[in-house]
């Protein structure tokens, strides 16, 4: 699939609210924007998914160690061959 193929395919679920369970690759807060790295799949090197947080997250978030479990819920937003699958609005369930 190329990757305009994949950001075809990937269209209809942009704006689609989910709820999933990985293992917290990276934690950073970049231009103001904090966010957290996740993989899902146990085949994922680095990420599946970035998640933008509210800054209201953060103590949730300083509370969980890299390769440790984090269920969230986000509305996915974008996928890009270099980032992956980018979600915005998550917030850390606990």
């Amino acid at each position: 699939m190329t990757d305009v193929q994949k950001e075809a395919y990937f269209q209809p679920y942009s704006t689609q609210w989910v709820k999933w369970t990985g293992k917290l690759s990276d934690a950073s807060t970049t231009l103001g924007q904090l966010s957290m790295s996740v993989k899902c799949l146990p085949s994922t090197l680095i990420q599946d998914i970035n998640v933008e947080l509210a800054d209201s997250e953060k103590d949730a978030l300083l509370g969980i160690n890299q390769d440790q479990d984090v269920s969230f819920e986000a509305e996915l937003n974008t996928w890009s061959n270099f980032a992956g699958v980018m979600a915005v609005n998550g917030h850390i369930i606990k």
